[in-house]
């Protein structure tokens, strides 16, 4: 066996592997999915908010971009914690950061991630009583605060008024980085409500928390001290300190652990857990816009994305069978290798597509036709010389692969500015171009030439052009 024969199939054997491990990794693999790769805000619905910073004094632009980097990293922190798949937190302009999570339809859960300042105080509870706007301040060093149930509609009926001491004993920097976590404990009479938020002082935190409580006093039948959990204002909880809690304390005993009650879903005690994890926000923000994109919206955008993009195939498909024959099949195969491999990258690297990203698939398709068309006239013009079928194949390669080259890296270095420098759908609309660019010159130069050099193999005579 020559080498070029065995080179020849070193490239049919690396096709099968490429193309193999491609299906597999975005084949659907829950039913019900069209392919299993991550969809973009605009293709499975979520939601999309703009806020601007608002800091309390005129800032320098310097000042202003260090604000608003430190607003994006906590924004960023709290998003991350709750788990959710591809979010987008991008800087936008100056003084703006766009938040996008794909997927996650509570439009309600996206709003909280931007309206908690996350603004940490523990406050020694005075009194308090369930009857609204009957607590007055005795001095200015005291002020009334309402429990976080009478925010929420379905807690309202629960609703808690506070008078405390205006000055916390404790604030949310003595709690240690990433420690605050749900913690689920067995449903009683005594304990109705399982689904709480356990907080974790660093060490200097818990000797601070153990003076707090000091402050604060034991609990007993005719005085019962409370301390109130406060997060922007808001009473999350204000539990009761027991003799063993105020004895450990008055001991000097450090203590590091303290709990948030209250009638929390698992879904709003994540919240609150990653908000506290991710420490409060450098400056006061505004929500300037907020859309939330249904799951229909976003499965009409795939079919429509879909069926362009088929469409478009189906047309080159024909146009290339019936001008170029012979040689118009082997450009169609090759057009279709390109597709499967594009999307076996997309699942590989964990890429998210949006509706720019099937555009750019589409795109795609036409330059790999370019690459195939720009081979097959070489070819044209060296059999209209005299030449042999044999030869103008490897003439066609040969003349036509600088100018290949030369287009597909001139695209490529756009592709790269797009993705460096755009956002969002931008992004997703240059990742498609970058791998689909990468690809053809694979497709076109190894699929096309090996199916071509097993014709050479038959010896053949004449060449369906």
């Amino acid at each position: 066996m020559s080498q070029d024969v065995l080179f020849n199939w070193f490239r049919f054997a690396a096709l099968v592997v490429v193309t193999t491990v491609s299906v597999f990794f975005f084949w659907p693999k829950q039913e019900g999915q069209i392919l299993d790769l991550n969809l973009g805000l605009d293709l499975r619905g979520g939601c999309m908010i703009m806020v601007q910073i608002k800091p309390d004094k005129p800032k320098t632009p310097e000042e202003l971009q260090q604000l608003l980097s430190q607003t994006k990293i906590v924004l960023e922190n709290r998003v991350n914690g709750l788990g959710l798949t591809e979010p987008i937190i991008s800087e936008a302009g100056l003084d703006r950061v766009l938040i996008q999570l794909p997927g996650e339809q509570q439009s309600e859960l996206c709003t909280q991630i931007t309206n908690i300042r996350g603004i940490l105080e523990f406050k020694k509870v005075i009194k308090s009583t369930t009857v609204t706007d009957e607590l007055k301040t005795e001095n200015i060093n005291q002020e009334v605060l309402k429990g976080r149930e009478c925010f929420v509609e379905k807690l309202k009926s629960d609703c808690e008024e506070y008078l405390v001491e205006s000055e916390p004993l404790l604030r949310g920097d003595a709690l240690e980085a990433g420690k605050a976590k749900v913690l689920i404990t067995q449903v009683s009479p005594q304990n109705p409500n399982p689904i709480n938020v356990e907080l974790n002082m660093d060490v200097d935190g818990g000797k601070e928390f153990s003076q707090a409580l000091v402050k604060v006093g034991p609990n007993n039948v005719t005085d019962y001290k409370r301390l109130a959990i406060v997060l922007d204002n808001q009473v999350y909880s204000a539990p009761g300190i027991t003799p063993e809690l105020y004895n450990d304390a008055k001991n000097g005993r450090s203590i590091r652990q303290a709990v948030i009650t209250g009638k929390f879903t698992n879904e709003q005690a994540k919240l609150l857990a990653s908000v506290l994890n991710a420490g409060a926000l450098p400056t006061a923000i505004e929500v300037i816009q907020n859309a939330t994109v249904g799951p229909s919206l976003g499965k009409d955008s795939i079919e429509k994305g879909l069926n362009a993009t088929l469409l478009a195939g189906l047309f080159i498909l024909i146009f290339m069978v019936f001008y170029y024959r012979l040689s118009g099949l082997i450009a169609d195969f090759t057009m279709i290798l390109n597709i499967v491999v594009l999307l076996g990258m997309l699942a590989v690297l964990d890429a998210t597509l949006t509706l720019p990203g099937i555009a750019g698939i589409i795109l795609t398709i036409g330059i790999g036709v370019d690459s195939n068309v720009l081979i097959f006239e070489r070819m044209r013009e060296e059999l209209k010389t005299g030449k042999q079928a044999r030869a103008a194949i490897d003439a066609g390669y040969d003349r036509a692969l600088m100018t290949i080259i030369d287009s597909h890296v001139t695209t490529l270095l756009t592709g790269l500015i797009l993705f460096v420098l755009g956002a969002g759908p931008i992004r997703g609309f240059a990742i498609t171009l970058c791998l689909g660019i990468s690809i053809n010159l694979f497709t076109a130069l190894v699929g096309t030439r090996m199916i071509y050099e097993f014709l050479k193999l038959r010896r053949i005579q004449k060449l369906s052009i």
